[in-house]
């Protein structure tokens, strides 16, 4: 987003983390924010614009080298999954064979995997490629998304539409000379952008 502010000739652009979507909600609402960053914003508010997708969360199968990488590859397995997790009940319905095992965290899911008691942790992309950076590939594996979830930037009055226009020439500008793939790979060990 830096990078693209400086492309749109922003002198500066700062951050503000949020605690909840009530109040990034209301001070979109009230002009706190020029732009904001959250997945789900589009699918709750109707009078906004947005931009063309900064990349794609959704959820990833993390395991170990070898383990299940696709959703057919989850028979017969122990998932290890949270009961607020979105994918939970899509999970527990799949035609097949397996076990799911619900932790009251991601962390304790996390935790069960890497001790042992379950093959395979249903995580967020983001989630999953910050713990396999850490570790590394001789130990971990993190699937292609299962799931996509497009994440962009919402502006919330912009009738003419020129700061959405601004904000989608910038990020294209950067994902077609590479700094975008290079930027994500540094980051993620992959290039996030949204592929369909």
């Amino acid at each position: 987003m830096s990078l693209i502010g400086k492309e749109m000739k922003v002198k500066s652009v700062t951050w503000k983390k949020v605690a909840t979507q009530d109040v990034l909600l209301k001070d979109l609402g009230a002009g706190t924010f020029d732009a904001v960053f959250d997945a789900r914003l589009p699918q709750v508010i109707s009078d906004i614009d947005q931009s063309a997708p900064l990349g794609c969360t959704g959820g990833v199968l993390f395991a170990r080298p070898g383990g299940p990488s696709t959703q057919a590859g989850l028979q017969g397995k122990s998932i290890a999954m949270t009961t607020d997790h979105p994918y939970f009940n899509y999970i527990r319905n799949l035609p097949f064979p397996k076990k799911v095992n619900v932790f009251p965290s991601a962390d304790e899911g996390l935790l069960g995997f890497l001790l042992g008691s379950v093959d395979v942790v249903l995580l967020d992309r983001f989630d999953a490629l910050k713990m396999y950076k850490k570790v590394g590939p001789e130990k971990l594996q993190v699937s292609p998304l299962l799931w996509s979830q497009p994440m962009y930037v919402v502006v919330s009055t912009d009738p003419k539409k020129e700061v959405t226009a601004a904000i989608n020439k910038a990020l294209n500008k950067l994902q077609s000379n590479g700094v975008y793939a290079t930027l994500s790979k540094k980051y993620f060990t992959q290039d996030v952008r949204c592929t369909q």
